[in-house]
């Protein structure tokens, strides 16, 4: 015991740990996170005889507010999915499930996810599609929809249809859609980008140099890519910083600070890293990574973007806002997305999928078509019972309401179960909220 704690009910309230020779607690059971003192953490650890009173008051203090802002997360997220009932907010719609390029390491690449009666979606289907998402709304009054592939720029005729329709809705109902499309940046003209720009954000696949963009992404006669698309992106500098930068990291691609100089320098500031999927075409997965060497590639870019960061923008574009935010914030999750919960997926016939990831040959994960009133429940209550508390390796888990259990499709994929975690990936997840602690640590140092 120390004076007026007990350090187990303290390591069970909090997640204590050194980083960089730092040291933090975060709370395990509600909002809370904390930059404690070497002495404090060596308290909690069990390591002196002769504790110090400032860092045993630091310690209660910080356990009494923990216990002030402790919450139930499981009966406040499991109580508001007990109703089967599809509450939806957006739409991933597959507009067109065909590509002009052949990208080695891309999850679509596969039979299951392109064998569909259609490649590209009509509009009686993106109609039908939007008058679902009405319908199933549940009062919400801000929707909204991501236009997806393959390449959706396959179908921009769709896309500017949809964006028509949606207005019309928008001024019968009182509503406001938001618009998102993920592109390859081969079709990103001047002049389709003229008439979205001031409705639908664009996020870009770009792999962060020449050299390794063209490695995995090329067209399907195995020409490169990079001066394609950089010279449509050339073309509309001006609104590179609207763009969202897309990297996907593999084994050739782990200097991660110099991908970021180098995207940086051309001008774009939301620049995104996701490690390439399981078991995708190219058998290219993060699976096969040198975890070491991965993390510690994470390790510098966090050092570099602390070491360029403006204090008047705080934080500033960071790729790991998402995690920052959910430590900052104490904006703790259940699930690791919204899929199947209030989103869906359309493929261009109309089936509807929680998402993409999960078209299967046997379309297991099928929920029903939106041309019919027939719904397959039974996938519905699937993805709402499949929570953190109902994962055997997430519910114990320190990160657990950082992380919300890892992509279901990524589950899927490598070990055949949407409930069971990859190994690799949760080593790398829990890596990079340390990352981002020291982060958030670092810059209230600056003054940031």
């Amino acid at each position: 015991m120390m004076r007026g704690i007990d350090t187990k009910v303290f390591r069970d309230v909090f997640y204590v740990y050194e980083f960089k020779n730092y040291y933090f607690a975060l709370s395990k059971i509600g909002r809370g996170f904390y930059a404690i003192s070497r002495e404090a953490y060596d308290i909690v650890m069990n390591k002196t005889d002769n504790p110090s009173i400032e860092a045993s008051e630091q310690l209660a203090e910080i356990l009494e507010e923990a216990n002030k802002n402790a919450y139930d997360v499981k009966s406040r997220y499991t109580s508001a999915r007990s109703d089967q009932d599809l509450s939806l907010g957006f739409l991933w719609l597959g507009i067109a499930h065909c590509c002009n390029l052949n990208c080695s390491y891309c999850f679509a690449n596969k039979d299951n996810y392109l064998k569909d009666s259609k490649s590209l979606m009509d509009f009686n289907t993106a109609k039908r599609a939007i008058d679902f998402l009405l319908e199933k709304r549940d009062g919400r009054t801000e929707l909204s929809i991501l236009f997806f592939g393959g390449e959706p720029l396959m179908n921009f005729d769709i896309i500017l249809k949809v964006l028509d329709y949606a207005e019309k809705k928008e001024k019968q109902l009182g509503l406001k859609f938001s618009f998102g499309l993920t592109t390859n940046g081969t079709l990103l003209t001047r002049e389709k980008y003229e008439l979205i720009k001031d409705r639908v954000g664009i996020m870009v696949s770009l792999d962060g140099t020449k050299e390794l963009h063209d490695t995995y992404r090329r067209t399907k006669n195995d020409k490169p890519t990079w001066d394609w698309i950089i010279s449509n992106l050339n073309d509309l500098s001006e609104y590179n910083k609207k763009f969202d930068i897309r990297v996907t990291v593999t084994e050739d691609a782990l200097d991660l600070a110099d991908i970021y100089k180098n995207l940086s320098a051309m001008g774009f500031k939301n620049i995104i890293f996701g490690e390439v999927v399981p078991n995708n075409s190219s058998g290219k997965s993060f699976e096969n990574f040198d975890i070491c060497k991965l993390k510690n590639m994470y390790d510098l870019l966090a050092e570099y973007l602390i070491e360029i960061h403006d204090p008047e923008d705080g934080i500033g574009p960071n790729p790991l806002n998402h995690i920052i935010g959910s430590i900052y914030l104490g904006d703790y999750n259940i699930y690791c997305c919204s899929t199947g919960l209030t989103g869906l997926y359309i493929t261009p016939s109309g089936d509807i999928y929680p998402c993409g990831r999960l078209i299967t040959d046997d379309k297991k994960f099928k929920i029903g078509n939106i041309h019919n009133d027939n719904i397959d429940e039974k996938i519905i209550k699937i993805i709402a019972e499949n929570h953190i508390f109902n994962k055997k390796k997430c519910k114990n888990c320190w990160a657990k309401y950082i992380c919300g259990g890892q992509c279901y499709g990524d589950c899927f994929e490598s070990t055949g179960d949407i409930s069971e975690p990859n190994r690799i990936f949760c080593e790398l997840e829990k890596h990079k909220i340390k990352i981002a602690g020291y982060t958030i640590k670092k810059v209230k140092e600056s003054g940031g």
